[in-house]
């Protein structure tokens, strides 16, 4: 158990390191998406106390009682800290998800103001050359 407890511990410091690094790019333009994305609430499982694993070595029935019952209620626990884990990580997924559309959308808009741009430049360059071309004409 206490394998297990420092792999999740090692995973949930890895997750939230993960998640506490957005690009400052992204920070900077999609503040609130990435504040709530980078609010992890991943607990760490709990080390427990040496009077329960000293009551897990003990001998006689009322000790394995009290083992069962104290390893029953630890792997209760511990089911509560996957499921809550899953809950926030479907969170995260769907925050990124969200900030993946909205990426999506900026970067289209940005397009069509690029081309409205070119497609301006190209009228004031046909404008510039026809009043160029009149001048000279006129010469």
């Amino acid at each position: 158990m206490n394998d297990a407890r420092a792999e999740a511990d090692r995973g949930g410091a890895l997750l939230r390191r993960a998640c506490g690094a957005p690009p400052p790019s992204l920070r900077q333009r999609y503040g609130e998406q990435c504040a709530a994305l980078a609010a992890v609430g991943v607990p760490s499982l709990a080390e427990r106390p040496a009077e329960a694993r000293l009551g897990e070595f003990m001998s006689g029935a009322a000790a394995g009682l009290l083992a069962e019952w104290q390893s029953g209620d630890a792997l209760r626990k511990q089911l509560a800290l996957v499921t809550h884990c899953e809950a926030e990580a479907a969170r995260h997924e769907h925050l990124a998800r969200a900030l993946e559309t909205q990426l999506a959308r900026d970067g289209e808009a940005t397009k069509a103001s690029v081309a409205k741009v070119a497609e301006a430049q190209a009228a004031e360059k046909g404008a510039i050359f026809e009043r160029l071309r009149a001048k000279v004409r006129l010469r």
